[in-house]
């Protein structure tokens, strides 16, 4: 019985790659020639572990969040202090969308303003890690107000929501050029909002 070719190539690394790819160019900007020639694999290839462009898309969203944003929602776990939390989780937001090391931006961020591009599926695999980074900002303010810290009336999903606006602004104005200088401003300017 025969045991199939192995595999020339590294996956992770591919996948890697095609995330740097999409985060570039967009999903609709990229086109398989993009991505073969990024990873330097041929089509049939990547079709055989990944799927079509719209799989492999889904799975690069799924290794950005984990790779880029679990590192925010644990900041907002790590502070006893909602104020301290919500500011040092903007920060590290306006960081990592400023960081030269990769694209302008953030992934999520250049894919939702693309959402009428997306399939049904690949829409909800975006919403449904959007809603992740949602709950646990919602979950920082709900510990926050249970010790006092924001008044008992505080709309907590709107202020949720409030902030995670300042990250999607965050990452659009870095997409257009803002540096980490601006942003810092932004953020401070963001934190006068905090409930008194």
């Amino acid at each position: 019985m025969s045991r199939g070719r192995t595999l020339e190539f590294n996956p992770d690394k591919v996948l890697e790659t095609a995330l740097l790819v999409f985060w570039q160019r967009g999903f609709k900007g990229t086109s398989l020639s993009n991505l073969t020639a990024a990873t330097g694999v041929a089509k049939p290839g990547l079709y055989n572990v990944f799927g079509d462009k719209e799989r492999l898309f889904i799975k690069a969203l799924q290794r950005y969040f984990e790779e880029f944003a679990t590192g925010g929602l644990k900041i907002l776990e790590a502070h006893e202090d909602a104020y301290t939390a919500i500011r040092a989780y903007l920060k590290y937001n306006g960081q990592h969308v400023t960081n030269p090391k990769f694209p302008a931006g953030c992934l999520l961020v250049n894919c939702t303003l693309e959402h009428e591009l997306l399939s049904h599926e690949a829409l909800g695999e975006l919403q449904k890690l959007q809603h992740k980074a949602t709950k646990a900002l919602l979950f920082c303010l709900m510990r926050a107000q249970e010790k006092g810290q924001l008044p008992p009336d505080e709309n907590l999903e709107e202020l949720a929501q409030f902030y995670i606006g300042q990250t999607v602004a965050m990452a659009v104005m870095a997409k257009g050029g803002a540096d980490q200088k601006t942003l810092d401003s932004f953020i401070e300017h963001a934190m006068r909002a905090w409930p008194q």
